[in-house]
C-alpha cells in the first residue's frame, strides 16, 4: 500500500513554509522585546468553569519593568512587529490629559473603560472570571480587532506620559486612524 504526502499550499507555499515564516516573525519581534530591554512572556487566559480553572489561548508579550518598579505588557506582535496594528497604533498616538479623571462607568474599571471606548476587548482581570495570568498573578489584556493586545492599565500609563520607552522603541509605524477620546463621559 502507498501512501501519497499531501502537502497543502497557498500561492506556491507550503503550509510548513507559512508555519515557519510565522515562527520567524516571532522570533524576530522576540529579539526586538529583549534588544529594547523588555522580557519575552508567555501569557495564557485561565477560567474558573465548574470548580475547576481551565486554560485557554498562549499568547506572548513583551514584559517591561520600568525604573519606578511598575510593569508594561505589551503582545510580543504589536510591540515587535514591522507591521501595523491596533494596539500599536494606540501605544503611539494615544494622548490622556493626567489632570481629567478616568472613566468610571460603565464598568467601575477605569481600564475596563478606555479598553472598550477604544473599540478593544477587555480580558477580565480576576482569574475567576478569565484573564490573561502570568507569573505575577494576571493583567487585564485590551484585545483589539486585528488581534493584537497590550494591558489596558499599560495603555493608559503610556497615554499619560509613562512608560516613554515603550513609544520610542515600538517597531511599527502607527495607522493613519481617528483615535476616540477615552476620556469622555458618553
Amino acid at each position: 500500500m502507498k501512501v501519497k504526502k499531501i502537502a497543502m499550499t497557498v500561492s506556491g507555499l507550503s503550509l510548513f513554509s507559512m508555519l515557519g515564516m510565522v515562527h520567524a516573525r516571532q522570533s524576530d519581534s522576540a529579539s526586538w522585546c529583549t534588544s529594547h530591554n523588555g522580557r519575552v512572556e508567555t501569557m495564557v487566559v485561565q477560567y474558573e468553569l465548574g470548580g475547576g480553572i481551565v486554560n485557554g489561548l498562549k499568547k506572548k508579550f513583551c514584559n517591561f519593568k520600568e525604573k519606578d518598579g511598575s510593569t508594561a505588557f505589551v503582545g510580543l506582535e504589536a510591540y515587535g512587529s514591522k507591521r501595523p496594528s491596533l494596539a500599536a497604533t494606540m501605544l503611539l498616538r494615544l494622548t490622556m490629559d493626567k489632570k481629567k479623571p478616568l472613566p468610571t462607568k460603565p464598568f467601575g474599571d477605569p481600564a475596563t473603560n478606555v479598553c472598550k471606548k477604544l473599540g478593544g476587548s477587555n480580558v477580565s482581570y480576576y482569574v475567576v472570571e478569565g484573564g490573561f495570568t502570568d507569573h505575577a498573578g494576571t493583567a487585564g489584556i485590551c484585545t483589539f480587532g486585528d488581534g493584537s493586545m497590550i494591558d489596558a492599565w499599560s495603555l493608559i500609563y503610556t497615554a499619560i506620559g509613562f512608560n516613554a520607552n515603550i513609544k520610542k522603541t515600538i517597531r511599527s509605524k502607527p495607522l493613519q486612524i481617528k483615535i476616540p477620546d477615552p476620556q469622555t463621559e458618553r
